[in-house]
């Protein structure tokens, strides 16, 4: 913070030390899935307080911590802890300034407060000034949060092979296929709604018939007065409605995703190069010197994958075929399904009137016009809809780092060391 008072500076110390405990307090809650991306906060000496900046008010708080250091195109991260007034949610965060992009945010711990980790892909060499922002809603009213003065130093990528001191082992990751999958909702169909009428049925004693007597398996009726059925049967017609029938089918993309990897992992031991062929099916494989077996590789640690969140732009429309379409047309396609199903539940086994029956008749017409139309334009998304099981997968963001790869390799290879292949572990034992 620029111009910062001696106060100033003891609110921020107190925000520091308040981020650590609250850290640690709440590590042990983190989802098992989550844990390991976070698991360096379990050591609070370990947390660079220099820079870490806070921002407070009396009912808001917003305290952020940076990494000083990192690596250019490599994954780093950000925490906030976020302190607000009862009613508010979170509703945008951002990361900033030249050289910062900034990756969908995901909560560590909702509540209040509320722990975030916010992803950031360095794309320029040098030291940048970082800025974080927070946006809270409730209703109308709106909070903002800003931390600003940090900065990151990105010293440039590594080579494609890391050697360490001793110069006894490098390695390389061949990345033959690295997607991010995501699953779906349960499909919605858009079929048309359809209708029949009858004069109402009643029994002997002039009541009513069920719904399922007079309509069979409609899912609703209505009752409006009819001269026909009045001289003939009784006063009313019956309209039955079912639906939505068969039709196209509309899902919504999961915001969960969860890796998939095809690489190979080539190792050179003192001269020797060894490989290993791992997978999201076979996380586990041989390492292969030519032909032989010289060991065993698994991928032993978390995955960090970035997604390019496709639940809020895209959704699948399956008819014939499958194709992605923007997220508007489902939205649009929603609102008229939520406005026809309310109207027809909301007067569903009662008696209306003529204005009454027209609405209800502009909301089906209105609804089958849409489900109807031709179909909407193909996304431009680079992700694509696997046929066979029902997912969607999308390239990453940025490769995929791998905390741990572990290689066993026979004794006769005598190595020992641990290397990084763009921020990837490799442990060859």
């Amino acid at each position: 913070m620029k111009g910062q008072s001696s106060t100033e500076f003891i609110i921020l110390l107190a925000a520091v030390s308040a981020f650590a405990v609250t850290i640690l307090s709440l590590y042990a809650g983190l989802a098992s899935r989550e844990a390991p991306v976070y698991s360096s906060l379990r050591n609070v000496s370990g947390l660079d307080y220099s820079n870490m900046m806070a921002t407070t008010d009396t009912a808001s708080q917003l305290s952020v911590y940076v990494p000083s250091t990192t690596y250019l195109m490599q994954p780093a991260r950000a925490y906030a802890i976020v302190y607000l007034p009862a009613g508010f949610a979170i509703s945008n965060v951002t990361a900033g300034e030249a050289g910062i992009g900034a990756i969908q945010y995901s909560y560590v711990g909702q509540g209040n407060p509320s722990i975030l980790s916010i992803p950031i892909l360095l794309t320029a060499v040098g030291q940048h000034n970082v800025s974080v922002a927070v946006v809270a809603v409730n209703g109308s009213n709106t909070v903002a949060l800003h931390a600003y003065g940090m900065t990151v130093t990105v010293n440039g990528s590594a080579s494609q092979y890391v050697r360490n001191q001793s110069g006894q082992v490098s390695a390389y990751i061949a990345r033959r296929n690295e997607s991010l999958l995501y699953g779906l909702s349960s499909p919605v169909s858009m079929g048309a709604i359809t209708q029949s009428s009858s004069c109402t049925m009643m029994n002997f004693w002039d009541q009513l018939w069920p719904i399922q007597m007079q309509c069979g398996d409609a899912k609703w009726e209505v009752r409006i007065f009819d001269d026909y059925c009045f001289g003939a049967y009784g006063t009313t017609r019956t309209y039955c409605f079912y639906g939505p029938g068969n039709g196209k089918i509309m899902q919504k993309v999961n915001y969960s995703y969860s890796p998939y990897y095809n690489i190979s992992l080539v190792t050179n031991v003192g001269g020797t190069m060894l490989t290993a062929n791992l997978s999201s099916h076979a996380p586990s494989s041989y390492v292969y010197l030519g032909n032989a077996i010289a060991g065993n590789a698994v991928v032993d640690g978390n995955i960090i994958a970035y997604g390019p969140d496709p639940a809020q732009s895209i959704a699948v429309l399956r008819s014939n075929a499958a194709r992605l379409v923007n997220m508007s047309y489902y939205t649009t396609f929603q609102q008229y399904l939520n406005n026809v199903e309310s109207m027809l539940a909301y007067y569903n086994n009662t008696g209306v009137d003529n204005s009454q029956m027209s609405a209800i008749q502009q909301a089906i017409s209105a609804y089958d016009s849409y489900v109807n139309s031709t179909l909407p334009a193909q996304s431009t998304s680079q992700c694509i809809y696997l046929t066979g099981r029902g997912m969607l997968s999308c390239p990453p963001l940025q490769e995929f780092v791998y905390g741990d790869i572990l290689e066993r390799l026979n004794d006769s290879l005598n190595a020992n060391e641990t290397v990084y292949v763009d921020g990837s572990k490799i442990s060859v034992r």
